[in-house]
C-alpha cells in the first residue's frame, strides 16, 4: 500500500527531474541499480518472494521501463494543457477504492476469499482488489458521461452501494 500510493509517485517525480537534466542512459542505469538493490534487500529480508520470477528479470524490466520513461521525462515535466476531468476522476476513484480496499481487506481478513487467479491468497486478494477498483472507476467515468448532470450525484451513491452489495454476496458465497 505504501509503495503503491507514496513511494512510486515520488520516485516518478524524482526520476523525471533527473532524466530531464542528465543523460537518459545514466539516469536509467542509476535508477535500475537503486531499484534492483532495494528488491534484493526485500528478498533478503523475506518481504518479497518470487513465483517463477528472478531478480534479473526485474532488473531487465527496470532498465527497459526507466529508459522508455526517460525519453518522455521532458514531456511529462513540461506538459501544460489541463488533464481531462475524466482522467482526474478515474485516478481519484481508483486511488480511493484501492487504498480503502487494501486497508479493509487486511483488517477484516478478506484475503481469505480467493478468486483463484494466483497461487497465494494475498496476491489473489490484491489482484481482485485492484481489478475491482479499476472496474469501479471505469464504470463511474462511463456512467458520468451518459447520465444527465443533475443525476450524477446518484452515480456516486448508487455505484458504491451496488459494488458493496456485490462484494458482500461474493464473500458470503465464498468467492
Amino acid at each position: 500500500m505504501f509503495a503503491d500510493s507514496i513511494i512510486l509517485p515520488l520516485t516518478a517525480i524524482i526520476f523525471c527531474y533527473y532524466a530531464s537534466k542528465m543523460n537518459p542512459w545514466a539516469v536509467t542505469f542509476l535508477f535500475t541499480l537503486i531499484h534492483g538493490f532495494f528488491e534484493w534487500i526485500y528478498l533478503s529480508l523475506g518481504f518479497l518472494t518470487y513465483n517463477h520470477w528472478n531478480i534479473w528479470y526485474s532488473i531487465l524490466v527496470y532498465a527497459i521501463g526507466f529508459r522508455i520513461a526517460a525519453s518522455f521525462a521532458v514531456r511529462f515535466i513540461q506538459y501544460s494543457p489541463p488533464v481531462p476531468y475524466s482522467i482526474k476522476l478515474f485516478c481519484f476513484i481508483y486511488s480511493i477504492t484501492a487504498v480503502v480496499g487494501g486497508v479493509l481487506g487486511a483488517l477484516i481478513r478478506l484475503y481469505q476469499w480467493k478468486p483463484g487467479v494466483f497461487e497465494k491468497a494475498m496476491a489473489d486478494d490484491r489482484f481482485a482488489d485492484l481489478g475491482l477498483s479499476f472496474v469501479i472507476a471505469s464504470m463511474a467515468i462511463i456512467m458520468l458521461k451518459i447520465i444527465h448532470q443533475r443525476y450524477r450525484i446518484w452515480t456516486f451513491i448508487v455505484l458504491p452501494v451496488c459494488m458493496t452489495f456485490f462484494g458482500t454476496m461474493l464473500l458470503k458465497k465464498g468467492g
